[in-house]
């Protein structure tokens, strides 16, 4: 429009080189999986204002991105459905969308002493603490996206179905079988959604 308009006397675009990233997407091992949820699960009951069982349990288990957990308040999550809403304005695709919870989920989710209020999901020093709570995990890196990466792999190994996976992350078809395709094995994902809370 700026160049049709004679605003632009070159074009800023123009010797900008469009690539693709090679590289595999990182995913969190059943170990670390582990090492996530239960230091979570010892780390709340003296800290319950401060848990983040909620939040890990969502982007685990539901592959919500880190935003939409952000906005999350517990109200939007449907424990006896086994459902979650995630509304137009708090999606990334302004598109609203209602997320399955499996049922180890569930487990996880009614340790966290806010899921009866209506509070959000995520501590509100969530960033703060987030660092200093994967350390305590033994998780000193962190793959980007690890917990929807996660999800998504294990769900797509679990299920191998690209339709389904897409509608509950809100993503393509297309997108999903690119990058989330034979990143983890059958056994992987019947371990990964039989991880339940410590007792």
């Amino acid at each position: 429009w700026a160049r049709g308009q004679g605003h632009l006397t070159s074009d800023p675009a123009q010797g900008i080189i469009i690539g693709t990233d090679h590289t595999d997407i990182g995913i969190l091992t059943l170990a670390q999986c582990q090492a996530l949820l239960h230091t979570a699960q010892r780390l709340t009951p003296a800290l319950p204002k401060r848990s983040l069982l909620g939040y890990i349990t969502l982007g685990l288990f539901c592959g919500l991105r880190r935003a939409e957990i952000e906005r999350l308040r517990w109200p939007d999550i449907r424990l006896e459905e086994k459902l979650l809403i995630i509304s137009a304005g708090h999606a990334k695709t302004r598109m609203r969308r209602v997320v399955d919870i499996p049922e180890n989920a569930i487990a996880w989710l009614q340790l966290d002493p806010a899921h009866a209020t209506k509070l959000k999901v995520a501590p509100s020093d969530f960033k703060e603490i987030w660092r200093t709570f994967r350390s305590t995990a033994g998780l000193h890196t962190w793959p980007n996206n690890a917990l929807r990466h996660t999800y998504a792999s294990m769900h797509y190994a679990e299920h191998q179905n690209e339709n389904l996976l897409a509608a509950q992350m809100g993503n393509s078809p297309l997108m999903v079988h690119r990058h989330y395709r034979a990143l983890s094995t059958k056994a992987e994902a019947t371990a990964f959604w039989s991880l339940r809370p410590a007792g």
